[in-house]
């Protein structure tokens, strides 16, 4: 079994929520205003749609905004940022 040891600061940043959010979506999800949204491609990204929308959601919740996804097709995941 291989430990890594913490710093205090990380040992924060994991328990603030805030290291589970990827730092791209974070960054458009706090920056974005009320009523924007957004368009990922499932293939440009690499993963699949649900993880698209979970690592959305988990940024969300980090930056304290709400988002709405919209339906579509498969390859796309569209998303609103409604509060």
């Amino acid at each position: 079994m291989a430990i890594q040891k913490l710093s205090a600061a990380e040992v924060e940043q994991h328990a603030s929520g805030t290291g589970s959010a990827h730092p791209e979506y974070l960054f458009v999800i706090s920056s974005a205003r009320k009523c924007t949204g957004g368009r990922l491609v499932v293939n440009d990204e690499g993963v699949s749609r649900q993880t698209l929308k979970i690592r959305l959601k988990q940024a969300a919740k980090v930056a304290g905004r709400k988002i709405k996804f919209y339906r579509g097709p498969a390859t796309e995941v569209v998303f609103e940022v409604v509060s």
